[in-house]
């Protein structure tokens, strides 16, 4: 890959919007209608050329024999073609015989050849490669084939001024070591300006034309690539595996929408995804995560979500529905049976024709996933039709057990649970059972603001809870108990602690099992003497009734208050476990007020 994705700083836009989606169908349910792509693994085939075809054209147009890698419009991609000599490449500079502006240019000198980026094993038979040609310049041109890079050449061939298809038929007598089938110079020093597309490798003596380009998913880098490995319903592109997608026209994407199962068992790259637009991955790259347990959206643009996450985490457990959509407001991420994550902002519209499959632009950049089956619409599906699709996916797969993820870690509150890198993200891949997850809190927020996004919070919650467990940690005062309305300290933390409840016992009615943090201490100049008395006066009556709660009126109880380190008056004043402003716990902080909220999450 050319450099990294651009990660945009995330701003208070990005944090975690959550909804439900409630929509239930009967038995049965198929995939919503206008697809422009559906790929069912268990319809992969390994001859002539290892393959799964797009449910959507393969009644009209069979997949293609081809045993080269992708012959037309991709000519200048190093994943795909690589080369010798000194070629300067420009894809769709000019128009192919069939009217498209598609056709590449390759300006050739010195002992240049043009070969597969990924070299394999050609077994013995015969074969015949063939190519459009066309000359680029005012007078022919001349090249030849070859079968072993440049140590034997085809008789020379010559591209005129009109389209011609030419062709050169070989017969290996034994397995060659490497596929090194080429185009390449007629002697070693002539040169050659020439236009191409539609570079095909067929088994036998025929050359059976242009690959028709019918959005089938050609698995591997070639037809000879057997990096990919299919068995039992599942492609398996966790090893490096990739493929290609061509689309049989250049779709101008408004809005779109991608859905997928999967199950991850390899850790993958530091981008992962199981498409991406080829060339220009930071348009359309709908990423399922990041290999420090990120959720990203890259439509148009790349959004991480929430700093370092430690609740995306999917290594080996099983299959599951992932769906990214943009609907011209918003980018939109669903996990199983739930839309966990929003951003908002319009994109603008992008295009999209060839695309590559199991990574990310760059063959560095590979998934740790093994694909079930993945469909994509060049619309915004709505959150039933989504719902609907993930039904359809789970029944197609049934043999291989998609089940909902069975627990869920949410953490709710103001700026000390929303940093990155904050205990809620740091106990994802320390919980016991597993978590999956996110942070909805929002810096800066109060007991009324929060309060404001409960319903949000609960639309979180899927129809279908039975034998899951739902857990919101809230963690609340810092910004606002110190000022909070009361005659005295003891009336003020007692109106509080009411006002709390009533916000705690509505998210336990709608399905959360709800833990309440204490509070930490604050020293910073943001507040006047009396106001940091206050608050250190009026969280240690509040500690008392949160404590009284647990067992009746709350499911449990994270004490950061009453730790040595974290949790005395003086405490935030050191440096060690505070940041300067004397209010967020830094990294170590952090790291203590993970054990204490560990204990009792793993506990529900």
């Amino acid at each position: 890959m050319a450099g990294s994705p651009i990660r945009p700083i995330c701003r208070p836009i990005c944090y975690p919007i959550v909804r439900s989606i409630n929509s239930v169908v009967g038995g049965g349910a198929v995939l919503p209608a206008g697809a422009i792509g559906v790929w069912y693994a268990d319809q992969y085939s390994a001859t002539p050329s290892p393959r799964i075809p797009n449910e959507i054209t393969k009644a009209t147009n069979t997949p293609s024999a081809n045993l080269m890698a992708p012959g037309r419009r991709l000519f200048a991609n190093n994943n795909i073609w690589s080369t010798g000599g000194t070629i300067t490449r420009t894809d769709n500079a000019a128009t192919a015989p069939d009217g498209a502006t598609e056709a590449s240019t390759l300006v050739c000198s010195g002992n240049w050849y043009l070969l597969p980026s990924v070299s394999k094993v050609l077994p013995a038979g015969t074969y015949t490669m063939a190519c459009n040609v066309k000359r680029n310049t005012g007078t022919d041109q001349q090249f030849c084939f070859s079968k072993d890079t440049v140590a034997t050449r085809s008789s020379v061939k010559t591209a005129t001024s009109a389209w011609t298809r030419e062709s050169y038929t070989f017969t290996l007598g034994a397995p060659s070591t490497t596929q090194q089938t080429v185009l390449c110079s007629i002697d070693g020093v002539t040169a050659a300006n020439i236009q191409i597309c539609d570079f095909e490798m067929y088994a036998g003596s025929s050359d059976l034309g242009p690959e028709v380009k019918a959005g089938h998913f050609y698995v591997g880098a070639n037809g000879l690539d057997t990096t990919p490995t299919y068995a039992a319903g599942a492609l398996d592109l966790s090893t490096g595996g990739y493929g290609f997608i061509q689309f049989p026209t250049n779709y101008t994407i408004g809005n779109v929408t991608a859905v997928m199962l999967v199950s991850k068992v390899a850790a993958g790259s530091s981008y992962q995804s199981m498409m991406s637009k080829v060339q220009s991955y930071a348009e359309f790259s709908p990423h399922l995560e990041t290999q420090g347990g990120r959720p990203v959206t890259s439509i148009k643009t790349e959004y991480e979500f929430n700093g370092t996450s430690g609740l995306w985490l999917f290594l080996n457990k099983g299959y599951h529905f992932i769906g990214h959509r943009y609907n011209g407001t918003s980018r939109d991420i669903f996990l199983d049976d739930m839309k966990v994550w929003s951003v908002s902002g319009a994109v603008g519209t992008f295009t999209l024709q060839d695309m590559f499959a199991g990574i990310v632009n760059g063959t560095s950049l590979p998934t740790g996933y093994k694909l079930s089956a993945m469909a994509l619409y060049n619309s915004a599906l709505t959150d039933a039709q989504v719902e609907t699709a993930r039904q359809a996916l789970y029944a197609r797969a049934a043999s291989l057990s998609p089940v909902p993820y069975s627990r869920w870690y949410f953490a709710e509150g103001h700026s000390i649970p929303a940093t990155g890198g904050s205990y809620a993200y740091l106990f994802g891949p320390n919980s016991s059972p597993s978590v999956v997850g996110g942070v909805k809190a929002v810096g800066g927020s109060t007991l009324a603001s929060m309060s404001a996004r409960g319903a949000a919070v609960d639309a979180l919650l899927p129809t279908n809870r039975t034998g899951r467990t739902f857990i919101l940690s809230v963690e609340i005062g810092t910004n606002d108990l110190f000022n909070y309305p009361g005659a005295t300290d003891a009336i003020a933390a007692a109106a509080y602690a009411s006002a709390l409840q009533t916000y705690i016992a509505a998210r336990r009615a709608a399905g959360w099992k709800v833990i309440t943090c204490t509070i930490l201490p604050r020293s910073d100049a943001g507040l006047t003497a009396p106001e940091i008395a206050a608050h250190n006066a009026r969280r240690a009556l509040l500690r008392t009734t949160q404590l009284s709660w647990v067992g009746t009126l709350v499911d449990g109880c994270a004490d950061f208050a009453n730790d040595a380190t974290m949790g005395p008056d003086a405490a935030s004043n050191n440096t060690t476990y505070y940041n300067a402003d004397k209010i967020h716990p830094i990294a170590a902080g952090h790291t203590i007020l993970e054990t204490i909220i560990r204990t009792v999450a793993n506990a529900l």
